[in-house]
């Protein structure tokens, strides 16, 4: 990963937690490469790719089990996925965190057509948040 801006120090309240939370940083990078193969009619095609350092969310989102106490989710690194060229007609493109270090990237077909999605590169942004717990910080 090439770092773009360090040391992004944004403090922020984390209304899920109910803790004081931070950005840790921005990051950004490319990917591509990977044959994403035919994609079928309203279907998808994904293809993962590991991006050391990334850190999965954890927790189901539930709320808390006691009164007032926090939803249980622990948030992991956020991603910004953008394809480098266009994309193959009727195809659209997300990504999400599936475990750490790895980035699943997923192209979308929800038309009627069986469009390839070929081997597109993407730029990847990673926004790295954590929590202000004193060993963390």
């Amino acid at each position: 990963m090439s770092m773009n801006f360090k040391d992004a120090q944004l403090t922020y309240w984390n209304q899920d937690l109910q803790l004081t939370s931070k950005v840790k940083g921005i990051f950004q990078t490319e990917i591509g490469g990977s044959a994403f193969g035919t994609v079928s009619a309203t279907s998808s095609a994904t293809v993962a790719f590991t991006l050391k350092g990334l850190t999965a969310p954890t927790g189901t989102g539930a709320a808390g089990t006691a009164a007032g106490a926090a939803n249980q989710i622990n948030p992991g690194d956020t991603v910004i996925i953008n394809p480098t060229s266009t994309l193959a007609g009727g195809l659209a493109v997300y990504g999400y965190i599936s475990a750490a270090n790895t980035l699943t990237v997923v192209l979308a077909n929800s038309g009627a057509g069986t469009p390839t999605g070929g081997s597109p590169n993407f730029i990847v942004t990673i926004i790295k948040f954590g929590q202000l717990d004193g060993l963390s910080s």
